[in-house]
């Protein structure tokens, strides 16, 4: 007998934008019941400041209480909330997931940035179809982007975050409503300098015997220049996240460490339906 379905709600909190998901979860995957999303753009605060000020504290708890409201009306037994990188690289996220988790009633998940990668690859492959043997993503969001690569059977295996967000890079770099070519080159060379101190494998590595080769070994190549090519503004598209870290630091409505896991999935960031 399989077990009825679950209905969960999922509130993401990132740099740009908070978004909630409440789906239904099942043995035979995750239908969505309700989005929204509404922009905050706390990686502003983080950016200018170090910090994320009071003022968009409290426009983002005002916010997760509103997307928790809505998530328990349509039906949800879990609402859990996820932050980002705001949490990540403000001085004070701590006061951020604090405040999250006294307006929700519920926990808050504290992504680190391989959990963000992972989930992003999970929630990738989770959607895609016809896929090879190995999987490379590249999440890239408002604050940083991710870099994850696997094989489908065994999920990531070499995962990487650098603090190069599609918000970060526009306003270190891009600051003017039309920037022109001198400042996209200093973007592309910004970027470029935080690709190199990723220490990926190396690529185009030989076997003993001259075989080529593998996909796996050759990736960080072509992602790397597929990295730096999205961040320029050349082309670019977030791809989402599923299920749950299973390393996260999760504080409960009043601070308190633990808080149950809800077997839930959040949904994906299209670059046509969820902008970073």
């Amino acid at each position: 007998m399989t077990s009825p379905p679950v209905v969960v709600g999922i509130i993401d909190i990132g740099s740009n934008t908070a978004r909630l998901l409440v789906a239904s979860v099942s043995g035979d995957g995750v239908g969505e019941l309700h989005r929204d999303r509404r922009y905050l753009r706390l990686g502003d605060d983080v950016h200018a400041l170090g910090r994320i000020g009071a003022r968009k504290i409290k426009e983002a708890a005002r916010v997760a209480k509103a997307f928790a409201r809505t998530a328990r009306k349509e039906g949800a037994r879990e609402v859990e909330t996820i932050v980002t990188a705001p949490g990540r690289q403000a001085s004070n996220g701590v006061e951020l997931v604090a405040a999250l988790a006294a307006s929700t009633g519920a926990s808050v998940v504290q992504l680190s940035g391989d959990d963000e990668g992972r989930l992003a690859w999970d929630g990738a492959v989770a959607r895609a179809s016809n896929l090879p043997e190995t999987i490379a993503v590249v999440d890239l969001g408002g604050g940083s982007c991710e870099l994850a690569v696997g094989k489908s059977e065994h999920g990531p295996t070499w995962v990487r975050s650098v603090d190069a967000g599609a918000l970060r890079i526009t306003r270190e770099y891009l600051g003017s409503s039309r920037p022109g070519p001198r400042e996209v080159l200093r973007a592309r060379d910004g970027i470029r300098r935080l690709v190199q101190e990723l220490d990926a494998p190396s690529p185009m590595r030989r076997s003993s015997s001259g075989e080529r080769a593998s996909t796996f070994e050759r990736w960080p190549r072509d992602c790397s220049a597929s990295l730096r090519s999205t961040m320029s503004g050349v082309s670019g598209c977030a791809v989402g996240r599923a299920g749950w870290p299973p390393r996260s630091s999760r504080i409960g409505p009043r601070g308190s460490t633990g808080g149950s896991r809800a077997a839930g999935a959040s949904g994906p960031r299209g670059c046509s339906k969820w902008p970073s």
